[in-house]
């Protein structure tokens, strides 16, 4: 039997982060910068990508700098220019102090959150620097947000996270966590606005997951998900009237997942996948399989096959992986997962980790590409 796993891309708040790509471009035919947060909403996570290479957060310990992987020579480093820094420090300019990630790369600059603790109480502030991490500067801290949020988006110059913020006991003796607020900060304009306070809005969970023309979407589900019968619903805002609206309703136990204004669905207990166009609200199936799975996660830019099976007295999960732009499976037979981890997607195929090593592994040809740290 299968079982339906919904992924919406949250951050589980504080230190568990989701590692997924940015939403890619197609190629453009002017030659300008692909990557660009007024064609396409932008995914905010601990990986982005740029028409030269990956960005993401190498964790430690105590500092947590950002490097970039370069994707034509597969190098790895800081992204940090000073001569012999250790990258240990605030004075290296790839490391902030905090909880660092959400990051977005559009046009020349990178943006990332960052979490602080400053005179003793936390913020969430938003940063920006060059593709080269030359100019970082910090551009706004939140007032409605402390925390680090469950989810983040960049589209049309502006930021849009989901966070929980607090809300008064009803005996008055103190605050308590609310549901989670919906908050967008205006690059331009350097305004702060609640699209959708989580105060006023018990027991729904809801995050931002995707761009339409002069709107985002947001999908919004029970705060206690446990009852999958329950319904899952995604709206829309429009920037221009303020106004939210509903354009597509399913439960919980349906497989889910937007990109632009497409939702990929499947419906319960049925092996086949379609594609749904909300403005046009035709549907279609792309994709239909006999194999009998025993879980199936829904991602950003794919879907996750997997088989759990006993070989003696070890128990071991073997996958497989649909992308949906491409329409095919990476691989032509299920891998072990313990061998082969997909950890995002890229502009020309994935970043896998094989045997533990990162590569990029390129879709087209299946060839693979050793990604290599340089100290």
């Amino acid at each position: 039997m299968n079982k339906l796993k919904i992924i919406p891309f949250f951050f589980l708040a504080v230190l568990l982060l989701l590692t997924a790509c940015s939403s890619k471009q197609g190629t453009g035919e002017t030659g300008e910068d692909r990557f660009q947060d007024e064609r396409e909403y932008l995914i905010m996570a601990n990986l982005t990508e740029s028409d030269k290479g990956i960005y993401g957060v190498e964790w430690g310990e105590e500092y947590s700098p950002i490097f970039f992987v370069d994707k034509t020579t597969g190098k790895k480093t800081i992204l940090c220019q000073k001569v012999n820094c250790k990258h240990n420090s605030e004075e290296c300019p790839a490391v902030e102090n905090g909880i660092v990630g959400c990051l977005a790369y559009s046009n020349g600059t990178l943006y990332f959150l960052v979490q602080k603790l400053e005179k003793e109480e936390l913020e969430l502030q938003l940063y920006s620097m060059k593709e080269d991490g030359s100019k970082k500067k910090k551009l706004h801290t939140f007032k409605n947000v402390r925390i680090f949020p469950n989810q983040a988006g960049l589209y049309k110059g502006k930021i849009v996270i989901s966070a929980q913020t607090q809300k008064e006991l009803e005996d008055g003796s103190g605050l308590t966590t609310a549901e989670p607020s919906i908050v967008m900060y205006d690059l331009k304009t350097k305004k702060e606005t609640v699209l959708l306070n989580g105060a006023e809005n018990e027991g729904k969970y809801t995050v931002p997951c995707g761009g339409s023309e002069n709107g985002i979407y947001l999908v919004q589900m029970p705060w206690e998900d446990t009852e999958q019968g329950q319904e899952c619903e995604y709206l829309r805002y429009d920037f221009e009237t303020g106004k939210l609206s509903e354009v597509y309703k399913t439960t919980i136990s349906n497989m889910q997942i937007i990109k632009n204004d497409i939702l990929y669905l499947q419906s319960e207990g049925k092996q086949k996948l379609e594609k749904y166009n909300i403005k046009t609200q035709e549907k279609k199936v792309v994709l239909e399989w006999q194999d009998d799975a025993d879980e199936i996660w829904a991602r950003e830019d794919y879907i996750e096959f997997r088989k759990n099976t006993e070989e003696g007295e070890e128990k071991k999960v073997y996958c497989n992986w649909y992308d949906f732009e491409e329409e095919k499976y990476l691989f032509d037979e299920y891998q072990d997962l313990n061998k082969i981890k997909v950890e995002d997607k890229t502009e020309n195929g994935y970043w896998i980790y094989k045997e533990g090593e990162p590569y990029f592994y390129h879709l087209e040809d299946k060839s693979w590409q050793k990604i290599e740290e340089i100290k």
